[in-house]
């Protein structure tokens, strides 16, 4: 455990004056609104006329309803201290449709090749990778204040995020459109892409920089106007990058961001499905939810990317590097505190190699240093809320009950115990990992009782015979390690789930990284590493963990529409 230091203290204190002169808030419109400033009364005349906008209008529909108007703040706090950092305005519908409309709005402009040609967007978008560049060190320390991720993490997020803007700041110079040779002779046949229109992009807060750009930066090099919903656990990252996207010349109301808290989320989701000026919702985070948002997205047909949760298996053969495969599965399982989607949920070990691999892997990670983020040496940080941390207590509880044995010990308990007093309000959970062989082969049991207790969800449940964790994101810093034999089996039991984000594997056999690869039933596939994105590659998943794809080649096709034009007559 590391302590909290004169040095982490200071660091705070001058990472919330700095948060405190660079005035964040919600952004509609090329007007920022602080936690005291709803009032209409009081507002620049490019948001107030918004309020007023005729709901049907923007809604497309009459409702009746009496709406839930009020306007307050939320806290921000850090989570490894629980300490309040700032509040922002908690925005309700009247400010929600007055982002929906200012989208609206500039989509005219925006999306208009003659207005807004490909090459003024690519100079918007390199300079505001050149500021967020310039940015670096203030960016990532505004993140590990608020997500609770180590300020190394952070300045790698920072450079990953800041890729995607580069990235489709130079793809949208080459997104071509195709000449179709004519059946008959007497026609010209082309077709190309037409931005999809307005876009309603939900981020989530562990990755608060990189969730923003990969979408943000995709429908803005596209010629698509955004409304923005930030987390309301990490917001203000998001917001200093909106900030440097004005500074950088975008637009008024081409990127819009909305702050507010969870009941305002809720409103937000349904807002934006049902809307006739949103025509794309892109969202990121649990299934549930994004089951949800798909359901409202159908009554207007919108188009949908949803990046949703994963289980990853983590498969380590007999014949794989040793050493490599400890160091891949640490770092992909404790990364962000284990609060990734792309996270290693269930690391299966073959039993020749049982008793090489797994010492070393519980020997690095008891080497890794717990504590805040601004401390020089920490590695793992706080999960974000108490909340999450008591969710996987639990899971490693109901493990343990049923028979996995702790070959690493960490947990809640033990993180009161060693915490400096400065981080008791914090919401730690020390890194853990469990022997989980007494649920080898359970996969398929598991999965069929997750299956009921989904369809029963609010009925009688029956009594669960096997462990959580088989089934569970667990999303956090927990490693439940499993044994296998068989190859078959192993694909077997890895393809026993509803998700299918991303995989791994470790081999130095190509034939059997190849029969391997083909059959995983994931997204991606990591072969010898534990990390995989990047902003060239396509991200996303199959089955439940996801529909479509973001950043390469293929993510700007996600923000636009293929059209077909055919001429005929004249001289051809």
């Amino acid at each position: 455990m590391s302590a909290f230091t004169e040095s982490t203290s200071t660091a705070v204190a001058d990472t919330k004056h700095l948060l405190n002169s660079l005035q964040l808030g919600a952004y509609i419109n090329g007007v920022w609104l602080l936690a005291d400033d709803t009032d209409p009364s009081t507002l620049p005349s490019s948001l107030s006329s918004l309020l007023d906008c005729d709901r049907d209008d923007v809604m497309g529909e009459k409702r009746e309803d009496k709406e839930n108007n009020e306007d307050a703040s939320f806290s921000v706090t850090d989570p490894a201290t629980g300490d309040e950092i700032c509040r922002l305005p908690s925005l309700r519908s009247p400010y929600i449709r007055a982002a929906i409309a200012a989208a609206h709005q500039a989509q005219k402009t925006w999306g208009c090749s003659k207005q807004t040609p490909v090459l003024l967007r690519h100079h918007v978008l390199r300079e505001w990778d050149r500021l967020v560049r310039e940015e670096k060190e203030t960016l990532a320390r505004i993140m590990t204040l608020e997500s609770g991720k180590p300020l190394s993490e952070s300045r790698n997020e920072v450079m990953y995020a800041t890729s995607f803007i580069s990235w489709f700041a130079e793809q949208i110079r080459r997104d071509n459109g195709i000449y179709i040779p004519s059946p008959s002779g007497d026609k010209t046949m082309t077709a190309f892409r037409q931005p999809v229109g307005v876009c309603a992009l939900i981020t989530p807060w562990n990755f608060p920089a990189a969730m923003l750009t990969r979408k943000a930066a995709a429908a803005i090099a596209a010629g698509c106007c955004c409304v923005c919903k930030v987390p309301h656990d990490a917001p203000l990252t998001a917001l200093y990058l909106a900030k440097l996207a004005e500074k950088a010349g975008v637009p008024k109301g081409v990127l819009n961001i909305v702050t507010t808290d969870h009941p305002g989320a809720v409103m937000f989701g349904d807002m934006v499905c049902k809307s006739a000026y949103v025509r794309k919702i892109s969202f990121t985070g649990s299934t549930a939810v994004g089951k949800h948002l798909m359901r409202l997205a159908t009554d207007t047909v919108k188009r949908v990317s949803m990046e949703l949760g994963g289980n990853a298996p983590f498969i380590v053969f007999e014949d794989a590097h040793i050493d490599e495969a400890v160091q891949a599965i640490v770092a992909c399982k404790f990364r962000g505190a284990g609060q990734t989607c792309v996270c290693a949920n269930r690391v299966y070990v073959h039993r020749a190699i049982w008793d090489k691999v797994v010492p070393e892997v519980v020997k690095l990670v008891r080497e890794q240093i717990v504590g805040h983020g601004l401390t020089h040496g920490v590695s793992i940080g706080p999960v974000i809320h108490q909340r999450a941390a008591k969710n996987i207590q639990a899971l490693v509880d109901d493990a343990v009950k049923r028979g996995a044995k702790p070959l690493l010990e960490g947990g809640m308990t033990p993180a009161k115990d060693k915490l400096p007093q400065e981080l008791k309000g914090g919401s730690f959970f020390f890194p853990t990992v469990l022997d989980c062989r007494a649920f080898d082969g359970q996969e398929e049991q598991a999965l069929r009782e997750a299956k009921e207790e989904e369809h029963d969800k609010g009925g009688d449940r029956k009594e669960r015979k096997t462990a959580m964790i088989l089934q569970s994101e667990i999303f956090g810093p927990v490693l439940p390690l499993y044994s296998f034999d068989d190859e078959q089996d192993v694909l077997k039991r890895a393809n026993a789930t509803t998700a299918g984000l991303v995989a791994y594997i470790c081999s130095r056999d190509m034939y059997r990284v190849r029969r391997v690869t083909a059959q995983l039933e994931a997204g991606m596939v990591g072969v010898n590493t534990g990390l995989v994105s990047a902003a060239e590659a396509p991200f996303g998943g199959v089955k439940e963990s996801g529909v479509g794809r973001e950043g390469s080649i293929y993510g700007l096709s996600e923000y636009t529409e293929l059209k077909y034009v055919c001429i005929g007559g004249g001289e051809q």
